[in-house]
């Protein structure tokens, strides 16, 4: 249930099973919070799976200490990591965002930490990231080295390192890693749908910079992928992330998930579903991306497939949901408050909006 905009998915479900309660339906429910490979996929498939959090402090998107998090899978030899767990906007208000400065270093310590603790597969959350520089900060934090033509190190958060870099230098004993990365956007990295253009002001680019800023990654990228003796070429879901996921195939071996469907797969939902009589499921506002890899309209077609007989219910503001694959929509009104209080207003109409709709059902 991502209404994340203003609830957790764990908050939006408790709060409908409560609404479906008190309207005098019987259970059993069962409530699932999901993700779709947005920022807190991982932290929340390690709650759903019991995984093993490891904490290490490390630097944010912008150099400032954080306390950085991932999940162990120990019998798989597997960690999973959000990238915004690290490198994401944060609490940074939109007129301090510098997306030339921020960097995923942070997160390419964690990568490390994991590695060290006998780790060969990261299962890496792509949502939510504040930076453009092409998985350069990962692989920097996992030992590679750049240099400007003076041979000078150029640091994770220099504003100029696409533009002064000249050469890399890749560790040595660099360990044989599996990354599988989860996105919830099919862009490519590149042009006028491109991810940079497309997310760029999310993160703080102006439009004006555009140009700038896909002249620096295709640079970067051309270095990278010389240095790692492969080819590049641009790929749908390469725009998420600021291109991680095409700087980390320049060197490693990847695999670019749909979100949704590895949530679904690792929660084994499908026979969560196969079981039920109805699948209910919201978004804070149904727009025109949903279909495009978003976690509700991706179990509603997932609810479609395996349980035909189960009736399908979204809720969520807005009216494009009534062309939702749903049997019912249910419409949430638009958010009128900001903050604490537009937590407030929506949990208190997310309730009402369930009540109301299945009371006396």
């Amino acid at each position: 249930m991502p209404l994340r905009a203003a609830l957790s998915a764990q908050e939006a479900a408790v709060i409908i099973r409560q609404a479906l309660e008190q309207a005098g339906l019987q259970g059993p429910f069962h409530c699932q919070p999901i993700a779709d490979g947005g920022d807190g996929t991982c932290a929340l498939l390690a709650e759903s799976l019991g995984l093993e959090p490891h904490f290490l402090m490390v630097p944010d998107a912008y150099g400032r200490s954080v306390r950085g998090v991932y999940y162990l899978e120990r019998s798989a030899q597997r960690a999973f990591i959000d990238l915004a767990a690290a490198s994401g906007l944060g609490a940074r208000g939109k007129d301090r965002l510098a997306p030339f400065q921020a960097s995923t270093v942070g997160t390419g310590l964690l990568i490390a930490d994991a590695v060290a603790g006998g780790c060969r597969e990261i299962v890496l959350g792509l949502g939510g990231t504040a930076s453009i520089d092409g998985g350069m900060g990962i692989l920097q934090g996992l030992g590679f080295t750049y240099l400007n033509r003076a041979g000078r190190e150029l640091h994770a958060f220099h504003p100029a390192r696409f533009q002064e870099l000249a050469f890399i230098q890749r560790p040595i004993g660099l360990p044989a890693l599996r990354f599988t990365l989860l996105a919830d956007v099919r862009h490519r990295l590149f042009g006028e749908e491109g991810g940079i253009r497309v997310f760029g002001p999310q993160k703080g680019l102006a439009t004006t910079d555009f140009e700038h800023a896909e002249r620096g990654l295709a640079a970067w990228l051309e270095l990278a992928y010389a240095k790692g003796k492969r080819t590049f070429v641009d790929q749908a879901g390469y725009g998420a992330a600021g291109g991680v996921a095409a700087g980390l195939a320049a060197f490693f071996s990847i695999d670019l998930r749909a979100g949704a469907d590895f949530f679904f797969q690792q929660v084994q939902l499908a026979d969560l579903i196969r079981q039920s009589h109805c699948v209910l499921t919201g978004e804070g506002h149904y727009d025109t991306q949903s279909a495009f890899g978003k976690g509700p309209h991706a179990l509603l077609c997932l609810a479609e497939k395996v349980n035909p007989d189960a009736k399908r219910i979204l809720i969520s503001s807005g009216t494009l949901g009534r062309k939702a694959p749903a049997d019912r929509f249910i419409a949430l009104p638009p958010l009128q408050q900001q903050g604490e209080m537009a937590k407030k207003e929506a949990a208190e109409n997310l309730f009402r909006a369930c009540y109301q709709a299945f009371h006396g059902a």
